[in-house]
């Protein structure tokens, strides 16, 4: 039986209070993350942060970003994220909100905010002046959160309209900047990684990937090593892995489901091809997980009627 990967809420987000519904603003101080974030996860709300000080190594699908001072942070919903290390004094300015919570934009959801469709870089270093430009729009925002106001909840969702159109401008600027030459490979490399959230769960063969782009397997990986540096195949098993990992973290399922879940012959397959990828076994990734993390169950949202 296959069941939904766990996604985490708003909701989920300690001391939140939905106040209005669909948009957090954590204090400003160095704080813990509250969610298991050093294992792979979704969430259903967008996050949109500043980093002011200290860096960290965020994972946003298969891209690896190193975030500093000045940089934009832009995670979509229901990619998968995963924080590497943070250094003890890293601090950022952070909204997370649902997309229901900007409904009333024109044109209506996040249509305005192409860059939260998953082919821009998640994280996206800023010059002085964008980058003054944005934490202005971030210090309203926070005050707007805060602070008691007659028509609160329209004036947070004009202050966060503001800010999402200040990051454009800084996406926009980012575009401009790029080099004609290797648009073509980056296009191919944007689609394929698309196609490979989109399918990575059935199939794991490059052939599939190269005719879905109606190119042959051998000039698709030639364009991704052109454009990252690194072949094709080491993107579908680093999806498939992330997967993998995303429901061993649920005890409620065996090494034999989740390898049924993954379109795996059997669980030996399966645990031939986590080992390969990750040099453990799935039980000895569990073991890990018991031995340094609370139950994954801790954080999952306690009602069922709760969407994700």
């Amino acid at each position: 039986m296959v069941t939904t990967t766990p996604t985490f809420t708003l909701s989920t987000l300690v001391a939140y209070a939905a106040q209005p519904a669909g948009i957090y603003l954590a204090e400003r101080e160095p704080v813990a993350l509250q969610l298991p974030c050093f294992h792979p996860f979704r969430s259903s709300y967008y996050n949109l942060g500043l980093c002011l000080h200290g860096h960290a190594e965020l994972q946003v699908n298969l891209e690896t970003y190193r975030v500093q001072p000045g940089g934009l942070l832009v995670l979509p919903a229901h990619c998968i994220k995963q924080w590497g290390h943070r250094s003890a004094d890293f601090a950022s300015l952070d909204v997370s909100f649902t997309a229901d919570f900007l409904a009333p934009t024109p044109g209506g959801q996040l249509g305005p905010f192409t860059y939260f469709d998953g082919l821009a870089p998640h994280v996206l270093p800023l010059p002085p002046g964008l980058h003054a430009r944005l934490q202005v729009a971030f210090e309203q925002l926070h005050r707007s959160y805060y602070e008691p106001h007659l028509h609160r909840t329209d004036l947070l969702q004009n202050r966060l309209r503001i800010l999402l159109y200040e990051a454009a401008a800084a996406y926009a600027a980012f575009a401009a900047a790029i080099t004609p030459g290797p648009a073509r490979a980056q296009l191919i490399t944007n689609q394929f990684k698309q196609l490979v959230q989109a399918h990575c769960i059935g199939e794991r063969q490059l052939a599939f990937y190269a005719g879905q782009l109606c190119i042959s397997p051998k000039h698709l990986t030639e364009t991704i090593r052109a454009a990252t540096g690194r072949g094709a195949a080491p993107f579908i098993t680093e999806a498939v892995t992330l997967e993998a990992r995303l429901r061993l973290q649920n005890p409620a399922l065996t090494v034999a489901q989740v390898a049924d879940e993954l379109h795996f012959a059997d669980q030996s397959a399966f645990a031939r091809y986590f080992r390969h990828a990750t040099n453990q076994t799935p039980t000895a990734y569990r073991q890990q997980l018991a031995a340094g993390s609370p139950p994954f169950s801790d954080f999952l949202p306690n009602t069922a009627a709760q969407k994700p």
